[in-house]
């Protein structure tokens, strides 16, 4: 039988690895986060896989069924049914880790490849986002091609339709059944080729093709998992986390200079964040 070397200590205590990852991320210049649903749990917003996930719900059908193409089209009415009750995150918020990953973003080229949906990442001001899977914030006619706030999947319960030619609208999102968009794809995957150190938060790393970009990324040795339970490449990592994401990130350190403008509330916008950053890298 094959004996597998894990990369990473396991014995090695949280505040060790904290100390590691905060390390590489100060090494490091062009970092990918690659973030999942686990990242969102902390928002409120219920993961897909786990124990307590959707998928562990008790439904008349596979719970894949309820969000892909098949249903959009046969039986339009327990699509938006499943949506309506199911994806609604307009009152969830960004969390810590949402938060310290935009705030990241102000240091050094900081990118987020997500999975999610929910627009968090854009609601927490990051400003270089790709989301592959589409995002619950957008909708759009499938007829006319007429775009519409996310907001109107959900003015009313039943079909939405479009006011410009009566249409169904639906969610900007990837449904089982359907291609990624190209677009958000080939920008993953660029950012996956140049990055420097590639963060897995939160993602089981089991919903292709997403999955493999940790693969495409190519260095295991800059490769870190956050992510509460077990995923396929733990032993490929260099530092993997089993802790809850939002202690993780509490620990995160942020630049001197851009915590103490935060704590003394001097600075309020992007253009702001810029000018600290440059004065505190000389620059």
């Amino acid at each position: 039988m094959l004996a597998f070397k894990l990369s990473w200590d396991p014995n090695m205590g949280f505040y060790d690895k904290i100390d590691k990852l905060n390390t590489m991320i100060a090494d490091a210049r062009r970092i990918v986060f690659f973030t999942g649903a686990g990242i969102s749990t902390g928002s409120g917003i219920p993961d897909f896989r786990s124990a307590n996930g959707l998928y562990s719900q008790a439904n008349a059908r596979d719970p894949e069924y309820y969000l892909s193409a098949e249903c959009l089209e046969s039986e339009p009415e327990l699509f938006f049914e499943y949506i309506q009750k199911n994806m609604d995150f307009r009152k969830a918020t960004p969390n810590i880790a949402h938060e310290k990953i935009s705030l990241l973003q102000l240091t050094r080229s900081v990118s987020v490849i997500t999975q999610n949906i929910d627009g968090l990442h854009e609601n927490a001001n990051s400003y270089a986002v790709s989301a592959i899977h589409g995002t619950m914030n957008r909708a759009y006619c499938v007829d006319c091609l007429a775009e519409y706030d996310g907001d109107y999947i959900f003015d009313d319960d039943g079909i939405p339709l479009c006011t410009e030619c009566q249409g169904i609208v639906r969610p900007d999102i990837v449904l089982y059944g359907e291609g990624l968009h190209s677009t958000e794809w080939d920008i993953a995957l660029q950012w996956t080729r140049n990055a420097d150190l590639f963060i897995v938060v939160g993602s089981s790393l089991q919903v292709a093709p997403a999955n493999m970009l940790p693969h495409y990324f190519g260095r295991d040795d800059k490769l870190v998992i956050i992510n509460r339970d077990p995923t396929p490449l733990d032993f490929n990592a260099e530092l993997v986390f089993h802790d809850d994401i939002q202690e993780v990130f509490k620990n995160i350190r942020i630049p001197f200079a851009v915590q103490k403008a935060i704590d003394d509330e001097v600075i309020k916008d992007e253009k702001a964040y810029r000018t600290i950053i440059e004065s505190a890298h000389g620059s």
